[in-house]
């Protein structure tokens, strides 16, 4: 009698596990597409940071290639072309940051889950022996 009761706790205490196992599986799910989705904006930043690094190195080229004379000319284009590569820079150090806690996350759910597959597996084993006695 005490062993059919212990048998009946513990596969009340598998389903248990088993649901949270679900649980933890929908989470992973959704954390590998914010990663991915987070990889993908990463990208597309320092894509665009890039691109206004480059058109503020050639404005400032520029500038300086024309000389005193027609340098100051250009100066609105050059304060627009300096505010958009620190915007951008701004977007991708954003990114950045979304992209690490993304990985963060992923990573910790993923150590919920093998914790909780250890545990499962534990269960399993009680109740074979207790099944086999």
């Amino acid at each position: 009698m005490a062993n059919e009761d212990l048998l009946r706790t513990l596969q009340e205490t598998r389903q248990k596990v088993v649901a949270e196992r679900s649980r933890q599986l929908q989470i992973l799910s959704q954390r590998q597409q914010t990663l991915d989705t987070a990889k993908v904006n990463l990208r597309g930043a320092q894509d665009r940071e890039r691109e206004a690094v480059r058109a503020d190195e050639e404005m400032k080229a520029k500038i300086k290639d024309t000389g005193a004379v027609r340098g100051p000319l250009y100066r609105p284009q050059a304060e627009q072309t300096h505010l958009r590569r620190s915007e951008f820079a701004e977007l991708a150090r954003s990114c950045q940051a979304e992209f690490v806690q993304s990985e963060t996350r992923l990573a910790a759910i993923q150590s919920d889950l093998e914790r909780t597959e250890k545990d499962l597996a534990e269960l399993d084993a009680q109740i074979r022996q207790l099944r086999g006695s």
